[in-house]
């Protein structure tokens, strides 16, 4: 279709149809355009209820977007509220602004600076040194900081560059931070943040949901489900709406986002099914118009049980939506969808886990592992039966048996803990061999030092795998006797696997986080021998100084006395910089010492502690053109934890930062600043540690991702575990781990938060 109307003009349009996704429109040569949902109107409010304000015949006003296939877009909000008609009053040539990139072609990259205002940043307007093609430098999503290079009104179009980025960068840090050159001393500048932006921060706040992505396109899948994750959501993902079903059988979502254009089962069939068993959750279906407008009757319908629906291709405000839209299908009653489940009836998770914001999420290598636990035997004990289901370990040292987990109602009698080690519980965790009691009143003397335990009538214990530490024993107990089956021990063997797995994930965190430890320490190591030589030479030369002096006043006493107190004011300089050589000498090997210390938990000064790491982090770069600075906090930031375990934490995000920087700037070199800070998290005051680098920046999409084990964006040089190890610490004292801001070529901020703990 040849496109007579010039893009941004408005014209005069007629409403044919109400889609589910927006207006069928008759322009006025007769030919159809569209009008998606999100351009009806700028307020949220009149969107969620937009069915009932328009009929068909309904004569609009409306401004062309773009092409979209065999149609013109259109948009009608552009028609009643331009936001160009107000760019000069909040825009200006050389301001630093702050957008998130829409897309990415050849030529360049497009950035969304506010609602409805986008410009384009070509490729030649990169910063100098930027390597790479331009889709490995930006992807669709990333958040950005560009200078607005030129403003044409009349054309509707912005200009942006990154090329002289770098003069601004450090301003932002409360005044305090000064470009390389004096020359960067350029006028202020504002920052107006896009709604984006500020959604992202606010949701971040929220608890994350669950949510289940049902999509068998890999390419979709991928970016709908980083772009959650890097909104602090937890995501699971499918490829077929049966595998969809198949993972509800082990946990219920807050939502499930799906495709309509399935294989095999379709989006709506499945949903319809989902509805069928779990009437209480909330749905989501994504598909294009023209296969919308095919289902309008089974669509309606689901719109009616509260299932809404997004329209391809979709864009992050359009996720972004999902966390505000109204549960009921457009009815106008509010709700969350993280609330939909509540009606569920699933057994409440026996561990209590910390109140903790979405965006920075938290895996603690105990809380998870024993959740893991938890879990496992819960839904071993749903499928057999079982009155209660027990996890015993054996302790080979002090030949005791103790419990690791339990579930059930029944009480255990832990006095009876002492004689288990005669009982049935050591045969299966020691001996490795299964046992099968089919009624205990028949073989009352094997089961003597077990009953004390609780009260049973048959019972079934298989061993855990053999690699671990300490062997372990699952048992299940049943009230009444005879109640093995086939299926039972079926059920127990593959729990016994999945406990066993869990186990020795968490065995192999600990021991990774040992040996990535010692690599740190064989880091230092070099850095340590340097600085050991380069303090020692300032010492030598002057204890051979002081040994002339000392022998120059002993002559002065027999030849000319009166000269002796000028040279023993010149002695007592040169002992001060002796005293001063020994006493850096003795910082660094206390600094070493603290990384090799395998220290107790107690009261700490975080604030040292983060400056001894920063210490030992600028001493591996000294000659190379990368700069760590430290903000010595006015206040002292004290709480209890093991000092070497935090230690470890900073100095990974550090060599981290430093690492981004090499990559980046290999001559230019860069700049890492750390400082502290504290802030209340619910009831609980927390230290915050923020750690700000002006590196390449990490994409949205991998805000997550980094923390994942083995995931690194240099595979051919790191190792995957430093961030992965350093979240798993934090967690393991309830704290957290993250990225807070990142902005692509621009540099990214990290955050490690501490609470403050003094008991």
């Amino acid at each position: 279709m040849a496109v007579p109307y010039e893009i941004g003009s408005q014209i005069r349009v007629k409403i044919k149809k109400l889609l589910i996704t927006g207006l069928l429109v008759q322009l006025p040569d007769r030919n159809m355009g569209i009008v998606r949902t999100r351009e009806i109107s700028w307020r949220k409010e009149e969107r969620h209820t937009w069915q009932k304000e328009f009929t068909i015949g309904r004569q609009v006003d409306a401004v062309v977007l773009h092409k979209r296939e065999r149609f013109l877009e259109l948009s009608l909000r552009l028609a009643e509220d331009d936001p160009w008609l107000r760019v000069v009053d909040h825009y200006q040539v050389g301001q630093l602004v702050e957008g998130v990139v829409t897309d990415v072609v050849a030529y360049g990259v497009f950035v969304e600076i506010a609602p409805a205002i986008t410009g384009l940043l070509h490729k030649s307007l990169l910063p100098l040194g930027a390597a790479g093609k331009i889709n490995d430098l930006l992807w669709t999503g990333d958040s950005v900081k560009v200078l607005i290079d030129s403003i044409d009104l009349k054309k509707r179009r912005i200009g942006l560059s990154m090329r002289d980025l770098r003069q601004h960068r450090w301003k932002t840090l409360d005044g305090e931070m000064a470009a390389d050159d004096d020359s960067a001393k350029a006028r202020p500048t504002t920052t107006p943040q896009p709604g984006m932006h500020h959604a992202l921060a606010r949701l971040a706040e929220q608890r994350p949901r669950s949510i289940l992505l049902i999509e068998d396109d890999k390419t979709q899948r991928d970016a709908i489900g980083h772009w959650l994750q890097q909104a602090g959501q937890l995501v699971t993902m499918a490829r077929t709406a049966e595998q969809g079903l198949a993972l509800l059988d082990t946990r219920i979502p807050d939502l499930i986002l799906s495709d309509v254009g399935l294989p095999g089962m379709n989006g709506i069939a499945a949903t319809e099914h989902i509805l069928h068993l779990y009437p209480g959750i909330h749905c989501v279906l994504m598909t294009d118009w023209a296969r919308a407008d095919g289902h309008q009757d089974e669509i309606r319908s689901l719109q009616q049980r509260g299932v809404h629906f997004l329209l391809k291709p979709l864009l992050p405000m359009d996720l972004l939506d999902l966390f505000t839209m109204p549960r009921d299908g457009g009815t106008g009653t509010r709700g969350n969808f993280g609330h939909a489940s509540s009606g569920l009836s699933l057994p409440p998770d026996p561990v209590v886990r910390p109140n903790v914001p979405s965006g920075l999420e938290i895996r603690s290598t105990v809380t998870a592992e024993m959740s893991a636990i938890h879990h496992q035997l819960a839904k071993m004990q749903r499928a057999t039966h079982a009155a209660k289901t027990v996890l015993f370990r054996l302790d080979m040292s002090q030949r005791q048996i103790q419990i690791v987990a339990e579930r059930g109602r029944r009480r255990l009698h832990k006095n009876a803990l002492a004689h288990l080690i005669h009982s049935p519980v050591r045969d299966v965790a020691e001996d490795q061999k299964s046992v099968c009691v089919e009624d205990v009143e028949q073989i009352e003397a094997y089961v003597r030092y077990l009953k004390p335990l609780l009260s049973f009538r048959s019972c079934v214990g298989v061993p855990l795998g053999q690699e671990l530490p300490h062997p372990h024993a699952l048992f299940l107990f049943f009230a009444e006797p005879n109640q093995i089956t086939p299926t039972t021990e079926a059920f127990a063997d593959a729990t016994a696997l999945a406990l066993s797995a869990t186990l020795e994930k968490h065995l192999f965190l600990a021991r990774a986080t040992e040996m990535q430890r010692d690599g740190l320490l064989g880091t230092f190591t070099r850095s340590l021998v340097h600085e050991v030589n380069h303090h020692l030479s300032p010492i030598n030369f002057a204890l051979e100084s002081l040994r002339a002096k000392c022998e120059e006043v002993d002559r002065m006493l027999d030849d000319d006395p009166s000269r002796v107190r000028k040279q023993m004011s010149e002695t007592a300089i040169t002992l001060g910089y002796l005293s001063q050589g020994i006493a850096n000498l003795a910082r660094v090997a206390r600094q070493f010492g603290r990384m090799t210390i395998q220290d107790q938990e107690g009261m700490i000064r975080v604030d040292q502690l983060v400056k001894n790491a920063v210490d030992l982090a600028r001493d591996t770069i000294e000659e190379t053109p990368i700069r760590i600075t430290f903000r010595q906090p006015k206040q002292i930031f004290v709480t209890r934890c093991k000092a070497t375990q935090i230690q470890q934490v900073v100095v990974n995000v550090l060599i981290n930062a430093l690492q981004q920087i090499e990559r980046f700037r290999t001559r230019d070199g860069g700049h890492i600043h750390v400082w502290l800070a504290r802030t209340v998290r619910g009831a609980r005051t927390c230290i915050q540690i923020h750690v700000e680098d002006d590196g390449p920046g990490i994409h949205n999409r991998l805000w997550e991702r980094i923390f994942e084990m083995g995931f690194s964006t240099r595979p051919q040089e790191g190792s995957g575990m430093g961030l992965y190890i350093a979240r798993a610490l934090v967690a393991d004292i309830e704290g957290r781990i993250g990225v807070e801001e990142s902005h692509m070529l621009w540099g990214t901020r990290m955050v490690i938060e501490l609470p403050v703990r003094v008991t």
